[in-house]
């Protein structure tokens, strides 16, 4: 029987042989074969240490038996049918026997070799093998020349689960496990700067993994690790991302992770640290999720992004929001350009209005986000923007909006539209300067009467906002240098005395001094201004112009005529209806019309046919103004006319015509009527319907009803009306399920209201 320790003739047949290697195993996990290898030139036969997981863990009984039939199973033809019996489950107490097959007795010394070192390593203090020794085999009784498991110090620790390991420095200096573990207990400075020196380490696997073990070693590593997000190695710095995690909230990591952010080319490890940003509590520092995706990332992220930066009160968010207006993604544009809005950055959203590379759509949408402000400089810049910019409609509604806003400078922009090249914008303006009855607008009138857009247009409002002064303030405006100006003043001057009973003498006498102006535009506005009067000073006042050689200015006395009743200045009035000049013939048929005098039937039915289309209007509208509704024939003769009329080359007489139509409750002047409803011309075809809408005739509500789907909103908007005063309710209850656009809607209801 071989005693204990081995007999001492195998002893002395066998050198020991200990070489030392780095295990790719952690102590604990590993089995020792009996192996040949080449050292040098010579071939030796060595324990080798062989890595097996299953064997990972707080080693227990299990884990002994699990051991024993690992190594069985790698060399099942040297084991055959050999046994093991542990008793007890800590290896360090537990009595482990093992009986080799007799079978199997000449590699008894292999069997003993392996069995020990594998389970020693587990912490077995000994093995017993009957018939083979005396006693337990330890590692010192084994005679085979073996390598020593050595272990990386980041692995070493916090603790190894065997004595036999011997601990590698990252200087190359091994010592004892038990010596590092006692230095590890008492947190030796030494040792923990020795675990920092890996993560200097030449190469990634090394420094990835010790930086993945730091937090569980519970020493400080933020700082240490924070660092790696420098490292030219990818892995690296992905996995320092990963271990700062948990001190993300720390300043020395987050301003670590914004460096990394700013200079980090990979695209998705950049993705990552805005993640990680993102979760940071400090706003200072989370704010950069945000501004990385608004610039780096897809659509959807970077829509999202614009939005979520106007939840920050940041001095990056406006010029980060400001940059990407110009982003050719319109979805991000415009979530930029709400969230601009949001942050009240007027100054950038003004500069973007001036900016060509902003969408003319984002331009549109900043521009109504301005218009919305409570501030009047931005409330200004907003609607400017659209009265120069967005269609008709909305360009409409933004000079009226312009107009509530009391201020200098909204009143002296909304005159700078009132020589606009748009019609709609010149009249919209002067409607509301008119609304808006500041005497200073006066001067905007005369540039627009200067300019010759809408000239006749521009002296009718002109002379409405006059109108609206106290006549004090009218008077103080005769005396103004601007032509227009005085004009609409002295125009004023007798209704405005009219209305405040102060057609006193001196009042007058402002106006008959006017009618010997050099100038025919003040001599026309006071001969309309005394017409207003109607009385005998009036008379006996007009009368010294009556002959005046300006054209313009007869027109006028003609008009001035046609206030009077009776025989007063009739004979002069009717005179004018021979006047050379076109323009006073047309005004001499409309007084006339306006007085009643029938009489002259005759000859308004000639000038009906003039040459000129002012006097053909104004003979239409009279002819229709003095029929009687009871005259059936003269209805008849008119209404035939007047649907002549509707076909006229000059628009300006078929207008008149239409509308004088409308004046009859007859289907056959709704049939005169209906024909213009397809007119060329949008102002005919308003004019139509509004004519249909004034006849109240019962065949007319269909008519207007088929132009009820119109896209234009103006065609629309007038068929309401005109359907509202035919009393078309059904067909407005209708209109109103189909109708689209806000503004008519509320229009509808005003109108089934009876508002």
């Amino acid at each position: 029987m071989m005693q204990r320790p081995v007999i001492a003739a195998l002893i002395a047949a066998l050198v020991t042989l200990t070489i030392s290697s780095s295990a790719a195993a952690d102590a604990g996990t590993v089995r020792y074969s009996y192996e040949k290898v080449e050292i040098d030139t010579t071939t030796q036969w060595v324990l080798i240490p062989k890595a097996e997981i299953s064997l990972k863990g707080k080693p227990t009984a299990t884990h002994i038996k699990r051991a024993f039939t690992l190594l069985k199973k790698a060399k099942r033809g040297t084991y055959g049918g050999s046994a093991i019996i542990v008793k007890g489950n800590n290896p360090a107490t537990a009595k482990v026997t093992v009986n080799i097959s007799p079978k199997v007795s000449k590699y008894s010394l292999i069997i003993i070799a392996e069995t020990v070192f594998t389970l020693t390593e587990l912490g077995v203090k000994g093995v017993d093998f009957p018939g083979y020794t005396t006693g337990p085999m330890s590692r010192e009784d084994v005679p085979f020349p073996h390598y020593a498991l050595q272990v990386p110090l980041w692995r070493a620790i916090p603790s190894l689960s065997t004595p036999h390991a011997q601990v590698v420095f990252p200087d190359g200096s091994i010592h004892p496990s038990t010596e590092v573990a006692a230095k590890w207990r008492n947190k030796d400075p030494e040792l923990v700067k020795a675990l920092y020196s890996y993560l200097n380490a030449k190469d990634a696997y090394t420094v990835t993994n010790v930086a993945k073990a730091l937090p569980t070693l519970k020493v400080p590593y933020a700082e240490q690790v924070a660092a790696l997000l420098k490292d030219s190695r990818a892995a690296v710095r992905e996995t320092a991302l990963e271990v700062l995690e948990p001190e993300r909230n720390n300043t020395v990591v987050a301003d670590a992770a914004v460096a990394f952010l700013k200079a980090e080319k990979d695209a998705k490890l950049a993705a990552k640290g805005a993640e990680f940003l993102g979760k940071v509590k400090d706003k200072k520092y989370n704010i950069q999720k945000p501004l990385y995706y608004l610039e780096k990332g897809d659509e959807k992220a970077s829509l999202a992004a614009a939005k979520e930066l106007a939840g920050y009160k940041d001095e990056r968010v406006v010029p980060a929001l400001a940059d990407h207006l110009t982003d050719k993604r319109l979805k991000v544009a415009f979530a930029a350009a709400e969230s601009l809005e949001k942050v009240n950055a007027a100054a950038a959203q003004e500069k973007a209005l001036k900016d060509s590379k902003v969408n003319a759509d984002v331009r549109l949408q900043i521009a109504r986000d301005l218009s919305e402000d409570k501030t009047v400089p931005q409330k200004i810049a907003g609607l400017n923007y659209l009265v120069l910019n967005a269609k008709e409609d909305e360009g409409t509604k933004a000079i009226v909006a312009m107009n509530s806003v009391k201020d200098d400078a909204a009143r002296t922009t909304l005159e700078s539209y009132i020589t606009s090249d748009t019609r709609w914008t010149r009249r919209t303006t002067a409607d509301e300067l008119v609304n808006r009855g500041d005497v200073k607008s006066a001067a905007a009138f005369s540039r627009a009467i200067k300019s010759k857009k809408d000239a006749e247009y521009m002296e009718k409002a002109g002379y409405e906002l006059m109108v609206k002064q106290p006549l004090k303030v009218v008077l103080e405006q005769t005396n103004v240098k601007d032509a227009n100006v005085k004009r609409a003043a002295y125009s004023a001057v007798g209704e405005r005395a009219q209305k405040e009973k102060k057609a006193n003498a001196k009042t007058f006498k402002v106006l008959t001094d006017g009618l010997k102006s050099r100038d025919p535009l003040i001599r026309g506005a006071c001969a309309r201004a005394i017409g207003v009067f109607a009385d005998k000073r009036a008379a006996t006042a007009l009368k010294t112009v009556i002959s005046d050689k300006s054209d313009s200015v007869r027109a006028d006395v003609a008009t001035g005529m046609g206030n009077f009743k009776g025989a007063e200045l009739l004979e002069e009035l009717t005179k004018y209806l021979e006047d050379s000049s076109a323009e006073v013939q047309a005004a001499a048929v409309t007084s006339l019309g306006k007085r009643g005098e029938a009489g002259k039937w005759d000859k308004f039915k000639a000038l009906a046919k003039h040459k000129s289309p002012a006097v053909r209007a104004a003979a239409m509208t009279t002819l229709a103004r003095l029929v009687s509704r009871d005259d059936k024939q003269g209805v008849r003769e008119v209404i035939s006319l007047l649907s002549g009329g509707v076909t006229d080359d000059d628009l300006s007489v078929r207008i008149a015509s239409v509308t004088a139509l409308g004046t009859f409750k007859d289907d056959k002047a709704v049939t005169g009527i209906a024909l213009q409803l397809n007119a060329d011309e949008e102002d005919m075809r308003l004019a139509a319907i509004a004519a249909l809408g004034e006849t109240g005739h019962p065949s007319a509500k269909e008519l207007v009803l088929s132009v009820a789907n119109d896209p234009d909103k103006k065609v629309r908007r007038e068929a309401i009306i005109a359907m509202g005063k035919l009393g078309a309710t059904p067909l407005l209850k209708d209109r109103a399920k189909n109708e689209k656009d806000a503004d008519l809607q509320a229009l509808i209801n005003q109108t089934l209201r009876g508002k």
